[in-house]
């Protein structure tokens, strides 16, 4: 099934697909294990702690790096999330 778009002033408006529940499952577990190894690499050795936070660092940024524009415009976030700086999330943390 083709992906619908809405046009907004940023781009594409985000509308559910039916494979968003799995893609977002897969998402998860991804960050989920990244976690895991990182905090049993951090139990079996705290000297491996600063080598950890750099390759977390360099993920963050790589992340940022997919998009190089404001995810959404206010009103662009899909259900469940609320605009936040210029992006959506569950909520806003640093307000």
């Amino acid at each position: 099934m083709a992906k619908r778009y809405k046009k907004s002033a940023r781009g594409p408006k985000w509308e559910g697909d039916p494979t968003d529940a799995m893609k977002l499952a897969a998402l998860r577990w991804f960050a989920l294990m990244i976690e895991g190894k990182a905090i049993s690499i951090y139990a079996t050795d705290r000297d491996t702690y600063p080598k950890l936070e750099a390759i977390l660092r360099d993920c963050m940024r790589r992340l940022e790096g997919v998009s190089p524009r404001p995810i959404a415009d206010p009103g662009d976030c899909p259900p469940g999330f609320v605009m936040c700086g210029s992006d959506c999330a569950p909520m806003c943390v640093n307000d």
